[in-house]
């Protein structure tokens, strides 16, 4: 029986997709999630829609709020009057895609009590806890950061990176029927942007992005910051997480690039000099902070840019020390600033490693 987790992510930049077609960023496999961007979002809000009803529904049992004029009414004709006023607002998003995660597995039954019999339909139903969604969640977490950090790198700086959740779904597709079966947990839960319709090459840049970081076991944590920033609204979280981000990749490539700096002094010394270079390499070894890190980073990544990153990166180091303090404002925070010199480099490691 093949069950199903899908996470619906709203992409705040972005407005529409070349020719309205879905962009696949991820391809569906067997331990991962399948992840695509796409403008067709009615079947999906339609999920969303149905599981909100019901909660909806549940909770006015429980609490005892409907109206007078459904006070007789059975949970059947609760659910149907709720359900036809249940709607997804999209408001002034009714043009940016969603970026749709969706994990798969199988189980072979499921204990048939679970299921609310008097909410049954033709085309669904709904049960408690049918399956544990965890494993899926979990595979649809790490492709949704895969798929978030590709956007990121794809997009121009310009454009808002935020990545909104709007929640997630599991269903059972019912053997024999293809009726789907809502698994359903219960919980209680409770800026300027700037806009763009892009073209088709940085959707094309954001599939390579998203498979090459998938695939990229070495800086799964630095692709797991850089998409939490963007999914943070809090702005104090997603600067310093974006800062976290930016450091834990200084950290993973450093070693990568600092062979290539000293073969650059060494070529530009003369013969004289070289020893006195690699005593200079010997003193060094395991002693760079990460403002030296960034300096031979971005030497090698932008060597015609790197004065001018390497003093946006000290001005940011400065601010983030003084949250330490709490003597930097809040909302003066330079989250996007911070996001898009980590964004930066990221892509540009990426590129010198031939991806895209």
């Amino acid at each position: 029986m093949n069950i199903r987790y899908l996470s619906l992510n709203r992409v705040i930049g972005v407005i529409g997709l070349p020719n309205d077609a879905d962009v696949e960023l991820l391809p569906a496999s067997p331990s991962g999630a399948r992840a695509i961007l796409t403008t067709q979002k009615s079947v999906y809000f339609e999920h969303m829609r149905r599981c909100k009803a019901f909660g909806e529904t549940v909770a006015q049992q429980l609490i005892g709020q409907q109206a007078h004029q459904q006070a007789h009414m059975t949970r059947r004709e609760l659910f149907e009057a709720t359900l036809a006023r249940t709607n997804i607002p999209e408001g002034i998003h009714f043009d940016k895609p969603l970026l749709v995660i969706e994990a798969s597995g199988e189980i072979n039954s499921f204990d048939p009590k679970f299921l609310c019999h008097d909410l049954e339909h033709a085309d669904f139903a709904f049960g408690m806890r049918l399956f544990d969604e965890a494993s899926l969640a979990e595979r649809a977490t790490a492709a949704c950061q895969a798929a978030t950090s590709g956007i990121l790198l794809a997009i121009p700086h310009d454009i808002t990176a935020t990545i909104v959740n709007l929640g997630s779904v599991a269903y059972v597709i019912e053997e024999g029927t293809g009726r789907l079966i809502y698994s359903i947990n219960p919980t209680v839960a409770t800026s300027h942007n700037s806009h763009s319709s892009l073209a088709e090459a940085v959707f094309e840049h954001a599939v390579a992005y998203s498979r090459s970081l998938k695939k990229d076991q070495t800086i799964q944590t630095v692709v797991r910051l850089l998409s939490q920033s963007a999914q943070t609204i809090d702005r104090l979280q997603s600067f310093l997480t974006a800062w976290a981000g930016l450091e834990v990749f200084l950290g993973k490539t450093f070693n990568t690039y600092q062979p290539g700096f000293f073969a650059t002094i060494e070529a530009a010394a003369a013969p004289s000099a070289v020893p006195f270079v690699n005593r200079l390499r010997e003193v060094m070894d395991g002693k760079y902070n990460i403002r030296d890190k960034f300096v031979i980073v971005s030497s090698a990544l932008d060597e015609a840019n790197a004065n001018g990153d390497i003093e946006a990166f000290k001005r940011l180091k400065d601010i983030r020390d003084k949250v330490h303090t709490m003597s930097v404002p809040t909302a003066s925070l330079p989250v996007e600033e911070t996001r898009n010199l980590l964004r930066k480099y990221l892509r540009l490691h990426l590129t010198s490693r031939s991806i895209p």
